[in-house]
């Protein structure tokens, strides 16, 4: 599980994409608005090894409480989340 918090910078979010290309998910994000330093809202795109691929809506990100994004695996075949269907 990741978790995308308000007072994430665009290295932080390029040290995520990083660490996640290590473990073979493709983590690509746009949409991305700040305001007075907090991280506002982003559009996150999560792409497994075996092609799964989803993308999420725009998510307002809460300051109080992280949005998080996720890649489990159910019989083998990745099941990815996000926001609060991670929940």
């Amino acid at each position: 599980m990741v978790e995308i918090t308000a007072d994430m910078t665009r290295d932080d979010l390029a040290d995520a994409s990083k660490m996640l290309a290590e473990q073979g998910i493709s983590f690509r994000y746009d949409n991305i608005a700040w305001a007075n330093g907090a991280l506002q809202t982003i559009r996150m795109a999560v792409k497994c090894a075996d092609g799964t691929m989803q993308v999420s809506d725009v998510l307002t990100v809460n300051p109080d409480t992280p949005t998080r994004f996720g890649v489990t695996y159910l019989h083998g075949k990745p099941q990815i989340c996000f926001g609060k269907e991670c929940d």
